[in-house]
């Protein structure tokens, strides 16, 4: 008798949940489950809710509201397979529901690959459309969206309009539940893929602080979730720094490579200068070698110009070459000039 007394509160409490569309309605849920899950064992929950749920006798609202706080429990529970194992059960019988697609949406994103990652932010913005109100539905997109930023940035179609639509919805969440600390956690994980570190490491220390302690498994769970979120942070910090720094370190690698290129061009053009200078020198008479020399050294300026001009990949060089020019220009007017007057 006292089973079915039991049975009969938690169809009440089910039956006097709002309308799943409602901002309020997983809150509400959450306490539901929170509540009942005090008062027994978690396994004793589970089943009269998976049995109110396959109860085609009771009305639909009642059966889908005990689909959802079963659904509830076992995500907060991190049991993903049979959490998985139910949407494919209920699929039929509830995907008219809007809440549904967030059902979906968390069954590809269990699954974690970026295939099935990419299947969950679908599902996961079509239930925005079906139900725009839903702070869980909201967090949902955000915390898909880190994941595949994280994971893999170029899976996401436009990475910083994906980033920013996450922050976005996640904002709207937080405003209409600033308690709850997922949330939080969340949006640290999007301010890190934004490389606002502060604003993260704010946001992850407050998930930390704000986490309820009432269930010592599920506080466990999600604290220890954070600290591996806030590990994260750390990371992706690093790895942003040392790809900043890699890529110094190679433009100035470039940048020696085109000065250590220009003098070895440089050394040359002076050597072949010399060896074809004396040759002039002992076949022309002064004035006439000098003119020569001068036309010659304007030659190898040009090509020396061009040469530096190629391998330039700093904006030092270009005031350089524009210098080497310059006096390129007046010696071959002098030279030119001056063999003129010879001949």
């Amino acid at each position: 008798m006292h089973a079915e007394d039991s049975a009969d509160e938690l169809i009440d409490q089910l039956r006097s949940l709002p309308n799943e569309v409602s901002p309020e309605y997983e809150d509400r849920v959450r306490s539901l489950i929170s509540v009942e899950s005090s008062e027994s064992s978690s396994v004793s929950l589970d089943l009269q809710l998976i049995r109110i749920a396959r109860d085609e006798s009771q009305d639909e609202r009642v059966r889908f509201n005990a689909f959802f706080c079963l659904q509830t429990a076992l995500w907060r529970r991190y049991e993903y397979s049979e959490f998985r194992d139910n949407v494919q059960e209920f699929e039929r019988a509830f995907m008219h529901h809007g809440m549904f697609a967030h059902q979906q949406a968390m069954y590809h994103y269990s699954r974690l690959d970026i295939g099935s990652l990419r299947n969950a932010l679908s599902f996961a913005l079509d239930a925005t459309e079906s139900v725009p109100e839903s702070p869980g539905v909201m967090n949902l997109v955000a915390e898909i969206t880190a994941e595949l930023g994280e994971q893999q940035p170029q899976s996401l179609d436009d990475f910083e309009q994906a980033v920013s639509r996450g922050l976005n919805l996640i904002d709207q969440a937080i405003e209409a539940n600033r308690d709850y600390a997922k949330y939080y956690a969340n949006r640290a994980r999007l301010y890190a893929l934004k490389k606002h570190y502060d604003k993260a490491y704010r946001d992850i220390r407050h998930a930390i602080e704000i986490e309820p302690a009432g269930n010592e498994s599920v506080y466990a769970l999600r604290v220890a979730r954070y600290e591996h979120i806030r590990a994260r942070i750390d990371l992706h910090r690093e790895a942003v720094r040392l790809a900043t720094q890699q890529e110094t370190l190679s433009a100035e690698l470039r940048d020696m490579r085109s000065d250590i290129l220009q003098m070895m061009g440089l050394l040359a053009a002076i050597v072949a200068f010399v060896v074809t200078g004396f040759d002039i020198a002992t076949n022309y008479d002064a004035l006439e070698a000098a003119a020569i020399l001068g036309v010659l050294a304007s030659v190898l300026l040009v090509v020396f110009g061009c040469f530096g001009e190629l391998n330039r990949n700093s904006p030092s060089l270009k005031s350089r070459t524009l210098v080497i020019a310059s006096l390129t220009g007046v010696l071959a007017i002098v030279s030119i000039s001056i063999l003129w007057i010879a001949r």
